[in-house]
């Protein structure tokens, strides 16, 4: 008697976390579960691989929260990393080179203890030696949160 979808799905689902801890790749394991009979529509199982592994995309999402505001941690990025601080932030600065031009854009990282607001991501990037990012007249109109990046133990 075969299996109804729903606890077939299920437990590819658990055999999918453990194949994520040991490095495997998901077109690896959509093989090996052809080959066990317990596959369903590649992209579905693409989807649970995400899921499991939190590959989800988290690049740019900070531009969508309030500047008064802690970003959740479903958009923050967890990663392990070999620094001091516990938070890291990209922000983007616009630049205008010279009056006239249109504005440039550079990315910027910010670091910290604990986790800051857009607004203070924005205003630490703004405050920042702006000699390194620029050079004489150039001026910073503004600046963009991107991406957040919270260190994790490895």
């Amino acid at each position: 008697m075969a299996k109804p979808k729903g606890i077939e799905r299920a437990e590819v689902v658990q055999r999918m976390k453990s194949a994520i801890k040991k490095g495997q790749s998901a077109t690896a394991f959509i093989a090996d579960m052809r080959k066990a009979g317990l596959s369903y529509r590649r992209t579905a199982m693409l989807a649970d691989w995400r899921t499991q592994g939190d590959f989800t995309k988290k690049e740019g999402l900070l531009r969508f929260v309030r500047k008064d505001r802690y970003p959740s941690t479903e958009i923050v990025r967890a990663e392990s990393w070999d620094m001091g601080k516990e938070f890291m932030f990209q922000v983007r600065l616009h630049i205008q080179r010279r009056p006239g031009e249109p504005l440039e854009s550079q990315i910027v990282n910010i670091t910290s203890d604990r986790p800051l607001t857009v607004g203070e991501m924005e205003q630490a990037a703004l405050e920042l030696d702006l000699d390194k990012y620029t050079a004489g007249e150039e001026k910073i109109v503004g600046a963009t949160a991107e991406t957040g990046i919270r260190r994790i133990s490895a």
